[in-house]
């Protein structure tokens, strides 16, 4: 029996999209192969959240699968995937087997995951009904992502005499999965002495980006077709060994950037804008979001700004200049000090008798926000938003200020890991970019002490540990959960943990309005931790 493994970029809700998509790839492959595997939801989109409770959504998914069945009835290709189906008033997630007309196979998915990112139990019912599927002579275990981490599932189709196990996912990125997955195969081919086809989607939705990685291993845990990454990969296979190259893909600086890139192109684009503007200030985090998007969607579609104050300091304004000319984008110069000095001017009679202190280093923050934002709306053009993961996790960021954007695609990744991949990126081109440019972000905005220069000589250390402390701690109490007792015999100081601590409670309201960003560790800042705003409990 030849599989067709049909790892595709698909789109959520564009069901006339991904249709079509299907089509295409079925017309190229029809009659070459017995069975074509797309991903986890191929038509409607992944992950389809409360839209799947909007009945005209429903309705169209029902008339669009129709069209799919009628293409069916005249090709000797059978095709694979899941799609929502809603049966006695409960909505299932049901994988279909479709040929000549018909669904002549319809498996419920079982397990709805429902932690981290996923809260597949709010919208699907859990179906129980994972039998082996018997077609054209093969007894056929097919799985649907979740369903395949669970050995009660496993157990039962191998007593069924499964003889291959299929399993159709759209699992998200994040930088150590890959081997995760890899993991889980190999335990599952050698327990069970079966070949495994797992078929993984390729693209981004909102925060959450799919990497592919889509592969065949056979019973000894050995590629038959190995995993490619960032990437469609549209292939056929008889279960006899590729020529295909395995591919290295974890939890490395290529990977992160990959998915980064990715996850920005992706959201961009599937929201219907073109341009993107970034505030370059000198600073790394902004050299490196203006990269990234060169990357992503073309220098000659970057808005590049320069918003200084009489705080900025000259080897600022430098750097900011030749990222500018590395990147060959000519920059925008808007000076602030005026706007600053007049809305001081107003506010000065409310100040009385106080002294000058953080709230006017953010009024200088939020003065930029606000014509970052009107130039915004004027262009077109979406906003990216610079602030790290660290910063965020630690409310050392100015909301309505640097905060302000559409998206922020680093506001999942340590400042540690920007200075990695600001080393990465000089010196490589990956995968996914779209500018050939090499050694684009300055070597002063990457050696530095890192500033917001809201005041004079001010740098973050003044507010914050050293980064390279500050981030263990903080992937302690956010990736891992760690209590401070846990974090203290790691060798940390205790009042360094406690003052962690309560940056990171405090500040929950301020990630509670910011933009979204590219997915790429464990636990993220939204969906994967979701924390009350006001919360009386004392954590320390």
């Amino acid at each position: 029996m030849i599989f067709t493994i049909a790892q595709t970029q698909l789109n959520l809700g564009a069901l006339g999209k991904n249709f079509s998509r299907l089509i295409e790839i079925w017309d190229e492959h029809d009659g070459k192969s017995d069975l074509i595997i797309f991903p986890e939801l191929a038509l409607a989109g992944y992950p389809l959240e409360d839209l799947v409770e909007n009945p005209n959504f429903l309705k169209a998914c029902d008339e669009t699968l129709g069209e799919l069945l009628k293409e069916s009835c005249n090709r000797k290709s059978a095709i694979v995937l899941t799609h929502p189906i809603k049966e006695n008033k409960k909505i299932y997630n049901a994988l279909l087997l479709i040929e000549s007309g018909k669904v002549v196979a319809k498996i419920y998915k079982s397990y709805l995951p429902n932690y981290g990112v996923f809260d597949e139990k709010r919208n699907f019912s859990r179906g129980r009904n994972n039998n082996v599927v018997e077609w054209r002579g093969k007894k056929i275990g097919f799985l649907i992502c979740e369903d395949i981490w669970r050995d009660e599932i496993l157990d039962k189709l191998s007593a069924q005499g499964a003889e291959i196990f299929i399993s159709l996912n759209a699992s998200p990125y994040d930088a150590h999965k890959a081997k995760r997955r890899t993991t889980l195969a190999k335990r599952i081919v050698k327990r069970y002495k079966l070949p495994l086809i797992y078929v993984n989607l390729y693209g981004a939705q909102d925060e959450l980006v799919f990497d592919g990685g889509s592969f065949v291993m056979d019973l000894d845990g050995e590629y038959i077709v190995p995993p490619v990454f960032w990437q469609e990969m549209i292939i056929n296979n008889d279960l006899k060994r590729s020529s295909l190259i395995a591919e290295v893909e974890e939890a490395t600086s290529s990977s992160i950037y990959n998915a980064l890139v990715l996850g920005l192109r992706s959201y961009i684009l599937n929201n219907g804008f073109k341009k993107a503007i970034i505030a370059i200030s000198g600073g790394i985090d902004s050299a490196f979001v203006a990269m990234l998007a060169a990357d992503a969607i073309g220098r000659e579609n970057l808005i590049l700004v320069k918003m200084p104050s009489k705080y900025s300091s000259d080897h600022s304004v430098l750097d900011a200049d030749d990222l500018a000319k590395n990147l060959g984008v000519k920059p925008i110069t808007i000076p602030i000090q005026k706007s600053v000095d007049v809305a001081l001017t107003e506010l000065l009679p409310h100040f009385a008798g106080k002294p000058a202190d953080v709230t006017e280093e953010n009024l200088q923050s939020r003065i930029r926000g606000v014509m970052l934002m009107a130039l915004s709306n004027k262009s077109g053009a979406i906003l990216l938003s610079t602030g790290n993961k660290s910063e965020y996790a630690c409310g050392y960021a100015t909301i309505y200020g640097d905060m302000c954007g559409g998206f922020a695609p680093i506001k999942d990744v340590y400042k540690t890991q920007i200075y990695e991949l600001c080393r990465y990126r000089n010196n490589n081109i990956p995968k996914l970019s779209c500018f050939m440019g090499l050694n684009v972000i300055p070597e002063n905005s990457i050696t530095k002490p890192p500033s917001a220069e809201l005041s004079y000589g001010q740098l973050d250390v003044d507010t914050l540990p050293e980064y390279s402390i500050l981030d263990k701690i903080l992937h302690e109490l956010i990736e891992h959960n760690q209590d401070l007792e846990s974090i203290v015999k790691m060798g940390y100081n205790r009042e360094l943990i406690i003052k962690i601590c309560k940056m990171l409670k405090i500040s929950e309201y301020k990630r509670k309005q910011a933009p979204l960003g590219t997915k790429i560790s464990i636990k993220n800042l939204s969906k994967d931790r979701r924390c009350p705003v006001t919360n009386q409990f004392e954590i320390v």
